[in-house]
């Protein structure tokens, strides 16, 4: 998330926020961010004045790395929220293609920023990177944003499915409309931030 977003986030909630300057590929491909998440996390913990309770919150890939940061971590998450996330590497989901071009993020660079990610086929299909192959039942309670014209659509709608099935589901709120990065089109949709369904 930017960090307007992050300070908006703040603003609004009336929580603390502190935005993880993680590595970023492709000078360090994954789990490199995934791991300093957790660190970060263990860091919060270990504190005297420990902040409690303890919440992730992410945006497209970094609304994956959210998640994959859950597992492994000796830190209890209470909560999720997960902005249109990028759950499935193998871009895969039909939603991909139909919405790959001409809303505002295009499918060729999406498939370059994964491949610097996680630059193998193994990494893409394997579980440790998927969440969608991980049982939902060990993951925190977690609300999951979507948006109608986003290449990660279907991804994440997969994603509420998974968690709702195993009672992990807190929300799902689906934005008629809305692109991908919509939580940064403050200043630009008056739609932003608005539930156009929630289910």
């Amino acid at each position: 998330m930017t960090h307007s977003a992050c300070r908006r986030l703040a603003t609004l909630s009336g929580i603390d926020v502190i935005a993880v300057d993680y590595r970023r590929a492709p000078e360090h491909p994954a789990p490199a961010a995934i791991e300093d998440v957790r660190a970060v996390l263990a860091w919060l913990n270990n504190r005297p004045e420990s902040i409690q309770p303890i919440g992730l919150a992410g945006d497209s890939a970094g609304a994956l790395i959210a998640y994959l940061a859950t597992y492994g971590s000796e830190v209890e998450i209470d909560q999720l929220l997960l902005i249109n996330p990028n759950v499935d590497l193998t871009l895969s989901s039909p939603s991909v293609e139909a919405k790959g071009t001409g809303w505002g993020l295009n499918a060729r660079d999406l498939e370059w920023f994964v491949s610097q990610w996680a630059p193998t086929a193994a990494m893409c299909e394997g579980q440790a990177l998927s969440p969608l192959q991980n049982p939902p039942s060990a993951a925190p309670m977690t609300t999951v944003i979507t948006s109608e014209h986003d290449p990660l659509r279907d991804e994440g709608l997969a994603l509420a499915r998974h968690l709702r099935g195993a009672e992990r589901l807190t929300a799902h709120h689906h934005l008629d409309g809305m692109v991908h990065g919509v939580i940064n089109l403050d200043t630009i949709s008056p739609q932003h931030g608005g539930w156009a369904t929630s289910s």
